[in-house]
């Protein structure tokens, strides 16, 4: 095996291990929570202004 190729496959290594500590150790504080859902939806009525042929669109 080629010497070169050896300490370049150790250091290859040596850095996958340093990034994947980093990436874990993360910055330390906990994420923030999400803010609450807002209620305050209106109702609406839709006004089909085309022949529908009595199909009615699902929600969502």
């Amino acid at each position: 095996m080629n010497p070169k190729k050896g300490w370049l496959t150790l250091l290859g290594v040596c850095l996958t291990l340093v990034a994947a500590v980093a990436l874990a150790a993360g910055t330390g504080t906990a994420p923030k929570a999400a803010p609450g859902p807002h209620r305050d939806w209106k109702n609406i009525s839709v006004l089909y202004l085309s022949d529908i042929k009595g199909k009615v669109e699902p929600c969502g």
